[in-house]
């Protein structure tokens, strides 16, 4: 017995000191900027706003501390702006720059004014992103903020100044557009004035007409198209004439900007002129523009014009643009078309003919609609549905719950959404059931219906039990973007204590994945994207949205991408792609984060496709031309560095044969 003792006693020691041993190695073992950089991002992936993560700002290596602090900007919420304020004063630049960057992300709006006050006594790169910050987290509505940030006008850096003016925009404050006008020609600076260019063109002041006249001319047709945008909402004869005579310009991104600003116009010779340019156009997706023009003029006159382009080119995007026009402007006229139309296989154009049936606005059109609720297609299902709802809302309990008991995800979320919408509390029962089910139900439809008791919280008089339930399913939902819509909900309009709810967010990628990622590809990786056009090269930004290149990377060589389609192609905005539904709905069954930075968007940028905050998946984006917009709002993660002529021929349909992945050189 004493012999046995002994042996467990020694076993005993001899684990001990093996765990110590693994541990003092692990504790002794330096951590090098990678291991911190994968700590890092994996609790930005989690949403963890913790002092774990905090404690990397007071960390030795700059680097880890920029990090850092987008990190903290990106995760956002209470307290998150607190600390990197803090870092504003940091010694090393390029730190305080991304602090001043990252706190725009936080929307902690309350810190806007205290940023500005503070910006003014900084060195001129951190107060230009100081000012664009404030202006993410400012609107219209702060007078006082908005009076700073003018005063930025007059700053000496000409860095300043432009930043100045995009924050002006980006807070809607149109109020400044005299500030803007006189800014335009006093300023020495050509990028300054540009920004001056976007806010008067993108808000439409007439006053700006001298401004727009100056670019008309312009060898970038961006500043051509911005000018033409401006010269559209001027009413005058010498305005009207610039812009149609952009019709003939030889960049098509202007003329389609051209045709758009013509869709508006209430001159009478308009659709004459459209439909000259129609007869003679060959680019499909400006003969598309074209029909969509007439359209919205409401124009009978091109009817036949679009007839003979679609029936000549036969694209589904040519084909669903027609026959809608024709059902617009020729009602009942137009269902030999559609019925004729209803027989083509592409999905695409069976939805414009159910959304043409709508567009007809008479009430015989219910039982074609309705046959097309059973179309094995979900789009013609979902756009029929929608079209049913407004063309015959006396039987929409029919409808609605012929949504709510269809197969696709989409179609059911669709019939949720109008549940909300139209506030029909008969439903509150069977999505309690859609909720309850939790990971059995689609996640896009359990945040449908988190997002659907807006309207019956706003204005209580349903039954509120049942509302109360489905809230309470969602803030203990197994999905995080679930959870959080539910809580701030919650917040927003409910008065009761809210019971207890985790927001830190599910992760894809462990944190050595994220590690070894960043050992494999010590420089930049880049992707050749392989298209029926041909080849697309695009550098990849995963020193900057590590998440968004990780998941994109594992898909492509996962083989996601190989045989879908660009399903969204916007003249002069951008082309999309990797739907593996090919209808704009689709993605793989989880969710990647934001990653907002300094980056821009410029002609060439690739971006991550959203639904809402931190919902990206596998659609990507590309820009034609650039979209200040967008920035802030959606993750920029590459940048195409060649075949950027492969992207503007890309028409919706167009292949992604596969996607390359290739290490970038040091």
């Amino acid at each position: 017995m004493g012999n046995v003792m002994k042996n467990l006693r020694l076993v005993a020691i001899v684990i001990v000191v093996a765990v110590v041993g693994y541990y003092a190695v692990d504790w002794l073992t330096p951590v090098n900027q990678i291991d911190k950089l994968a700590k890092i991002t994996h609790l930005e992936d989690r949403r963890e706003l913790s002092s774990r993560l905090k404690a990397y700002l007071e960390d030795n290596d700059p680097v880890v501390r920029a990090r850092t602090a987008l990190a903290i900007g990106r995760i956002g919420g209470k307290g998150s702006a607190e600390p990197l304020m803090d870092m504003l004063a940091d010694s090393v630049w390029d730190v305080a720059t991304t602090a001043a960057t990252a706190i725009g992300f936080t929307g902690e709006k309350q810190v806007a004014l205290t940023l500005l006050e503070t910006a003014d006594k900084l060195p001129p790169r951190i107060t230009a992103r100081a000012v664009e910050s404030a202006g993410r987290l400012t609107d219209s509505s702060a007078t006082e903020a908005i009076q700073t940030l003018a005063g930025f006008l007059s700053h000496p850096a000409p860095e300043v100044r432009e930043k100045a003016v995009m924050a002006l925009f980006r807070a809607k404050a149109k109020e400044a557009a005299p500030e803007i006008i006189r800014l335009h020609a006093s300023e020495p600076d050509e990028l300054v004035r540009q920004a001056c260019l976007y806010f008067l063109a993108r808000y439409d002041i007439a006053e700006a007409e001298n401004v727009f006249e100056f670019y008309l001319a312009d060898p970038d047709p961006y500043l051509r198209a911005l000018a033409i945008q401006g010269m559209g909402a001027i009413k005058t004869e010498d305005a009207r004439r610039y812009v149609s005579i952009a019709l003939n310009d030889n960049t098509d991104r202007v003329v389609a900007t051209a045709i758009n600003e013509l869709a508006g116009s209430s001159d009478p010779y308009t659709p004459d002129l459209l439909v000259r340019k129609l007869g003679v156009e060959e680019n499909p997706k400006l003969i598309v523009a074209l029909i969509d023009a007439l359209a919205r003029l409401e124009s009978e006159g091109g009817v036949s014009e679009a007839k003979r382009a679609a029936f000549t080119y036969g694209s589904a995007p040519l084909m669903a643009a027609m026959v809608k026009y024709s059902a617009a402007v020729e009602r009942g006229r137009a269902i030999d078309l559609i019925d004729s139309l209803l027989r083509v296989e592409k999905p695409l154009v069976r939805a414009a003919c159910a959304e043409a049936l709508g567009l007809i606005h008479q009430n015989n059109v219910a039982p074609r609609l309705t046959t097309l609720l059973k179309d094995p297609a979900p789009m013609v299902r979902w756009t029929a549905l929608a079209t049913l709802l407004e063309a015959d809302s006396a039987n929409q309990e029919f409808y609605l719950q012929q949504g709510l008991d269809d197969t696709d995800y989409v179609v059911v979320g669709t019939a949720v959404d109008a549940v909300g919408e139209r506030k029909v509390g008969k439903f509150l029962p069977q999505l309690r059931q859609l909720i309850e089910k939790g990971a059995s139900t689609a996640v896009d439809v359990r945040r449908s219906v988190v997002n659907a008791m807006r309207p019956f919280l706003a204005e209580p008089s349903t039954d509120s039990t049942a509302v109360l339930a489905i809230m309470r399913a969602g803030l203990r939902d197994p999905n995080y973007i679930v959870r959080r819509d539910a809580s701030l909900l919650w917040d927003e309009l409910i008065e009761l204590p809210k019971p207890a709810v985790s927001l830190v967010a599910d992760t894809r990628y462990s944190e050595s994945k994220v590690r070894s990622t960043l050992e494999k590809y010590a420089a930049n990786p880049f992707a050749r994207i392989v298209t029926s056009e041909g080849e697309i090269e695009v550098e990849l930004y995963l020193d900057v949205a590590p998440l968004t290149v990780l998941n994109f990377i594992t898909l492509a060589e996962d083989g996601f991408y190989d045989g879908l389609t660009f399903h969204r192609v916007v003249p002069n905005f951008v082309v999309q792609g990797g739907d593996p539904r090919g209808d704009g709905s689709g993605g793989p069954d989880w969710h990647i984060r934001d990653e907002y930075s300094s980056e821009p968007y410029v002609r060439g940028s690739v971006g991550i496709a959203t639904s809402g905050k931190d919902t990206g998946g596998s659609q990507f984006f590309i820009t034609v031309s650039p979209q200040p917009h967008l920035e802030g709002r959606y993750t920029v993660f590459g940048r195409v560095i060649g075949g950027m002529e492969v992207a503007d021929r890309l028409m919706v349909g167009d292949d992604i044969k596969t996607i390359r992945i290739e290490k970038g050189t040091s």
